[in-house]
């Protein structure tokens, strides 16, 4: 099958990637933003690649497709800001100790831990008070919401396509 034109209906970083995709397949593209900058969902999100709290099943197998498609696109478009940083859920009752242990034991390939006050306060040392410690969670990550979006779409204009 040759090249399709396609139209995209959508400037944010959904349409921007679903461009990306058909670009990198050898179709052309044109894609519609209503705003002269996406400023919907893109924004909204804080630049957030969060797989540690999705649902089991389709929603998690999605998100870890997409955390992939992020560090590869990190590499390849450096002023994505994309950062493999993890995350913390710091826990301060025995209580929140108890479910963070059951998530890192049924999380599955989540990249979760259980972290102590110590192990908790060396990643992140600006943590102020009492805490028994955390949930990292090593397969979260960001990208800098405000450079994203400009930074795919000067990219994928390289293509011309």
């Amino acid at each position: 099958m040759g090249a399709v034109r396609i139209l995209i209906v959508g400037g944010g970083v959904l349409g921007t990637l679903h461009a990306w995709q058909a670009v990198e397949r050898g179709h052309d593209v044109v894609q519609l933003e209503r705003e002269p900058e996406a400023r919907g969902a893109s924004v909204r999100n804080f630049g957030l690649v969060w797989v540690g709290g999705r649902a089991s099943g389709p929603e998690l197998e999605t998100a870890q497709r997409a955390r992939v498609l992020w560090a590869e696109l990190g590499e390849r478009v450096p002023a994505l800001g994309f950062r493999a940083n993890g995350s913390l859920t710091v826990v301060r009752t025995e209580a929140e100790l108890a479910v963070a242990r059951e998530a890192a034991a049924t999380g599955g390939d989540r990249g979760f831990k259980v972290l102590d006050a110590d192990e908790t306060r060396a990643l992140n040392p600006a943590l102020r008070g009492d805490f028994l410690g955390a949930l990292w969670c090593e397969r979260d990550a960001a990208v800098e919401p405000r450079t994203a979006q400009p930074a795919l779409r000067a990219e994928l204009a390289k293509s011309g396509r």
